[in-house]
């Protein structure tokens, strides 16, 4: 009997003990300690001041490509909206290819051993880019030479040895990437050497801002255009050369008719800065200075932008660990 009413006690004790152990925890939301909802983390995050921005584009008169030969076309990829990629051969004449070459200067002679002049550095420049050995010196050699035959001969053309320095299977272009505007001739036109191929627009020679935003973060900015992006200077009026060749040749930047709409871009920060996150309502201020309140005191902030509630600053000095939700109606910002 007497065990039998010890071993109850010890069962009684244990469910007492565990009955604590699983209640211990488990305290009711009322009686849970208040979140103070008055403030607001200060968190850190990357900014790259993203804005949409609308493009003037200013080019040159049209240019006109022209058949280096006489001959019948038996071949033109050719078409309005499409490009010519330098180094390719879109055009055949009596069943030779003929490769499209971007040059600064038009390759207006055949070329030997020693010539020298604007269109030979071009020459060179260009065989270069495209990934021939040819140092650029302005002066014919046996390299230039030999990288001019071996891309003439990537696309086709069979080259003689007396003919290694020939440009008559050679269609000027006057960028790397040149958009087609129209097509005067297709497969089975007879040309002769002079002739109108194809009609592209001119250099671009301008592109700037419509309305440029006044409230930039300092720092250096990327355009982004048709996916390509380039060093830019929103503030000044003309992009710079690099600039421009970069640009030339994306379909977004053709010739622009009147009553065109404006080319659409992007512009933003080259290298994201951090900045401090915080409730809208946390700001107060004016639009000359603006404070966010933390644990009493104003601290001095720029905001830079804003996104799904959220306002992005830039303090002035050490970023608070957390602000008030909800300055004081007489709060100073000074």
């Amino acid at each position: 009997m007497g065990l039998t009413i010890i071993g109850a006690v010890a069962l009684v004790a244990t469910g007492v003990l565990t009955g604590v152990a699983y209640t211990t925890h488990a305290v009711p939301t009322g009686l849970q300690p208040a979140v103070d909802a008055s403030v607001f983390p200060v968190s850190a995050t990357a900014f790259d001041d993203a804005r949409p921005v609308k493009l003037s584009v200013t080019r040159g008169p049209k240019i006109a490509l022209t058949a280096p030969v006489d001959g019948r076309v038996t071949r033109f990829a050719c078409s309005p909206g499409a490009s010519i990629t330098s180094g390719t051969s879109p055009l055949a004449l009596d069943g030779a290819p003929v490769i499209a070459l971007a040059t600064s200067t038009p390759l207006w002679r055949d070329l030997a051993i020693g010539d020298k002049g604007d269109d030979v550095t071009a020459l060179q420049q260009e065989l270069a880019r495209l990934g021939y050995t040819a140092a650029v010196t302005g002066k014919v050699d046996r390299a230039t030479l030999r990288a001019f035959t071996r891309l003439r001969e990537s696309v086709g053309e069979k080259v003689e040895p007396s003919a290694q320095g020939s440009i008559g299977g050679v269609l000027w272009l006057p960028a790397v990437t040149t958009g087609i505007e129209s097509c005067p001739v297709a497969a089975g036109s007879t040309v002769t050497a002079g002739d109108d191929v194809a009609t592209v627009p001119g250099a671009l020679l301008n592109v700037s801002i419509i309305d440029l935003p006044l409230d930039l973060v300092d720092g250096a900015r990327v355009l982004t255009v048709d996916g390509t992006s380039v060093p830019f200077v929103p503030s000044t009026a003309t992009a710079d050369p690099a600039t421009l060749s970069a640009l030339d040749g994306l379909p977004s930047l053709g010739v622009q008719e009147e009553g065109d709409e404006p080319v659409n871009a992007k512009l933003v920060l080259s290298s994201p800065i951090q900045v401090s996150v915080v409730p809208p309502s946390a700001v107060f201020g004016s639009a000359e200075q603006s404070c966010v309140m933390s644990a009493g005191r104003p601290t001095k902030v720029q905001v830079v932008g804003s996104e799904l509630g959220q306002s992005f600053v830039l303090v002035d000095g050490p970023a608070p660990q957390d602000v008030d939700v909800t300055p004081p109606e007489d709060a100073a910002c000074g």
